[in-house]
């Protein structure tokens, strides 16, 4: 639904390269959406993020120092996040209830939850999700390059 893996682990075309997704019209929109949150919300930075066929991984910073009004919560940024994509792709249920979050606290946690977000599409494959019908895609905002 939202693009092709291609690369290294996928099945068109097998390459030595790092996996990467073609996004399709509607992983465009996703991946759209991720990157005008700044703008929507100008105390909201998205450190970094990848999606994939049944779930999403970001890190986003809200950074609500020096801000007169009160700053979003991280529920709004993500309530809006999926009820614009929602309603531009126009598939009810693409998004789960809710979402897990995780307070990065130091350095060391946002390298390794870094890490996850980069390496996640690599294990796409051992995913208990992962069929090579429904290998859907995933996209992160900096593809490797060729």
């Amino acid at each position: 639904m939202l693009g092709t893996i291609v690369g290294a682990g996928s099945t068109r075309p097998p390459t030595k390269q790092t996996p990467y997704v073609e996004l399709s019209v509607h992983g465009q929109v996703v991946d759209n959406a991720i990157q005008t949150l700044p703008e929507k919300y100008d105390c909201v930075i998205i450190d970094n993020y990848v999606i994939m066929p049944n779930h999403a991984h970001m890190i986003i910073i809200i950074d609500n120092h020096g801000r007169v009004d009160p700053a979003p919560t991280l529920s709004s940024v993500v309530g809006y996040l999926k009820y614009q994509t929602m309603k531009e792709i126009k598939i009810r249920g693409i998004w789960q209830r809710g979402f897990h979050d995780h307070i990065i606290r130091n350095a060391k946690s946002h390298n390794l939850i870094n890490r996850y977000i980069r390496d996640n599409p690599k294990l796409w494959k051992f995913d208990c999700h992962y069929t090579e019908q429904r290998n859907l895609a995933w996209i992160t905002h900096n593809p490797p390059s060729a």
